[in-house]
């Protein structure tokens, strides 16, 4: 259980929050965002079977769980009261008199549940049978079956309608139930005494294993808050003072906070597919373990990993440039549709190597190396973790944004050790000085990666201002050059430049200068995702 709020739970339902526009005034009141928390309950059965029958070992068994959950959503129920200048009077002076002035003076509300409630109950069944076959070969083969259940249809209005129906209209998450995950594994150990073979292998010095398994992953909880969080199932209204015009709304107190509940089409919605599946994960490995002289182990491995049906944030109705719709959308009967879909694929290949000595004669030593590559056509689609935004960069063509992954790191290396320090004479000297251990860990790995991307400018028209990558104009020019388009000269502050191009600082650039050029009439050539790297770092630990 977790819970974030104020300790005077009072605050929780002391009225809205004032905000003051334009001013260096703090807010007043308990933010909107909290109280924020989930408490959990589950009840869990799980019973595994074995039985013996020769040279196979048969196990089954299952695992049922059932959730009982709240989560608070952190949307605002209480309100919000933001007072501006207007009529003649500054904005504090407005909050004085109880006047909301005018601009940014409004009455805001949502209308929405404030909890929501993920209870679901889900189900694992397996089945798997170990094949000795002989005393250094064994084989496994096994399936599972698991069904994750539906937590967004706890919400009033779970799955996406679509754009023709009513926006209050209930649609169902369908039910994920052919999530069939076949496994197979083998573990062989050689034995031959001499030639070559014995050279390379050993006698029960070796084991060779490898594997292929699929499997699946679950509906986390936060996709229910987020459906519970925006419209239809939250619906936000907002009392402008600007219309009033003079000083605003008159009494301006919590009674002047929305009453009525407005259902707007045009309101930006968080859904997702009715449906929408369970991420699939395809998994395979093979490796060779030896036992060398010196009582050392090598291990090498390749792993490698393809994930399809992963969640990803997709807008549903982007801006079109040059439309006639009156949102200038692709479509006119909604706002912002981002939906979380089945539409990320990743790849992810790997070499994993291992050394190492067992604790013998007061010493041991590890040492490990992985060289990877993961790739991926996604950001987390929760949070942007590189690039400005988890949503695509185009949404027709989800392969241009196909890149290494946001936690790609190629080469990681390791090396730890770990020393008993031997006591020092005799008697109490040997008490003294003995039972001391020193112990190190030296670890290399490459730098994260990050995207160029621009902020505040929409250059491709999907009405995203953070979604877009600039144009490669330089590659060789310095990573951190970028030249703007005197059409944008305006937006950043800056005048015209002779040039046609500015920098940062609004001095003209030409094109061969930068290696970056952010120009809305020019979207091609556009640099990739994630093709930025930081240096490589280390670490040193001691004890």
């Amino acid at each position: 259980n977790l819970f974030f709020g104020p300790r005077d739970q009072d605050l929780v339902n002391g009225g809205p929050q004032f905000l003051f526009a334009g001013t260096t005034i703090s807010t007043v009141g308990l933010s909107q965002s909290f109280p924020q928390g989930r408490i959990f309950n589950n009840f869990q059965y799980q019973d595994t079977l074995t039985h013996t029958v020769g040279n196979h070992t048969l196990r089954m068994g299952d695992d049922i769980l059932n959730q009982r959950a709240k989560q608070f959503v952190p949307i605002n129920t209480r309100g919000t009261l933001t007072f501006a200048a207007g009529g003649g009077f500054p904005t504090f002076g407005n909050f004085v008199d109880s006047f909301s002035g005018v601009g940014s003076g409004a009455a805001a509300k949502v209308f929405g549940e404030g909890v929501d409630y993920p209870n679901v109950t889900t189900y694992a069944f397996f089945v798997n049978d170990a094949w000795k076959i002989r005393q250094n070969l064994t084989l496994n083969f096994g399936l599972r079956y698991e069904r994750f259940g539906a937590v967004a249809n706890n919400a009033s209005f779970p799955a996406f309608t679509g754009f023709d129906a009513p926006l209050q209209t209930r649609v169902e998450q369908e039910n994920d139930n052919n999530n069939f995950g076949p496994r197979v594994s083998f573990a062989w150990s050689p034995h031959f005494d001499s030639g070559w073979m014995g050279t390379v292998f050993g006698k029960e010095k070796t084991v060779i294993r490898g594997g292929f398994a699929v499997n699946y992953d679950v509906f986390f909880n936060n996709i229910l808050s987020n459906i519970n969080a925006t419209s239809p199932n939250a619906l936000g209204t907002t009392v402008q003072g600007a219309p009033i015009g003079g000083r605003g709304i008159p009494n301006f107190t919590e009674a002047a906070l929305p009453q009525t509940l407005v259902a707007n089409p045009q309101a930006g919605q968080n859904t997702i597919p009715a449906d929408l599946k369970n991420p699939q994960t395809y998994v395979w490995n093979f490796g060779i373990q030896r036992e060398l002289p010196g009582h050392n182990i090598l291990d090498v491995a390749y792993v490698g990993t393809r994930g399809t049906h992963l969640f990803i944030n997709e807008q549903l109705n982007p801006g079109v440039p040059g439309s006639v719709n009156p949102n200038g959308r692709l479509f006119a009967t909604r706002g912002s549709v981002i939906s979380r879909t089945n539409g990320g694929d990743s790849h992810y290949h790997g070499l994993q190597m291992r050394l190492e000595r067992s604790f013998r004669d007061r010493f041991l030593y590890r040492a490990t190396y992985t060289y990877q590559k993961t790739i991926d056509n996604t950001n987390s689609e929760i949070f942007a973790t590189t690039g400005g935004n988890s949503i695509g960069s185009n949404g027709d063509d989800r392969n241009v944004d196909v890149g290494v992954s946001d936690f790609d790191v190629p080469h990681i290396f390791t090396l730890s050790g770990l020393w008993e320090i031997p006591g020092v004479g005799s008697g109490f000297w040997k008490s003294l000085t003995s039972g001391f251990q020193f112990s190190s860990i030296w670890r290399y790995q490459s730098g994260n990666v990050s995207s160029p991307f621009v902020t505040g400018i929409d250059l491709n028209g999907d009405l995203s201002g953070t979604n877009d990558r600039p144009s490669i104009s330089n590659l060789f020019a310095p990573a951190t050059s970028v030249g703007f388009a005197n059409s944008l000269a305006g937006n950043q502050g800056c005048d015209a430049s002779a040039t046609g191009f500015f920098d940062i600082n609004c001095n003209p650039v030409t094109l061969s200068q930068v290696r970056y050029l952010v120009d809305p009439s020019v979207r091609t050539n556009i640099a990739g995702r994630n093709t930025l790297r930081a240096p490589g770092y280390k670490k040193v630990h001691m004890s």
